[in-house]
């Protein structure tokens, strides 16, 4: 998602992935049956690239990558994301 050199494709990207973790987060949580391919690589990669996004020079890139991980990291529905156990 963040190779790309136009912002044009990275605020669309980000926002696909925001759509997804929002409308069904189960989908990059849950496995899919293939041992190559877990959970935590689905939403590991899509967090990665979201990160990275949230560096990029372009504002409206950096908002929509801001704006996906909160919903990927669900962290208005699961306290456990954000609040650390000691």
């Amino acid at each position: 998602m963040c190779s790309h050199h136009a912002p044009e494709l990275r605020v669309p990207a980000a926002n696909g992935l925001k759509a997804i973790a929002k409308t069904c987060p189960q989908a990059l949580r849950s496995g899919t049956g293939n041992a190559s391919t877990t959970t935590k690589s689905t939403a590991g990669m899509a967090a990665t690239a979201l990160l990275d996004a949230t560096k990029d020079s372009n504002a409206r890139v950096r908002s929509a990558a801001d704006r996906a991980l909160v919903h990927l990291l669900q962290v208005h529905t699961r306290p456990a994301t954000v609040v650390r156990k000691r």
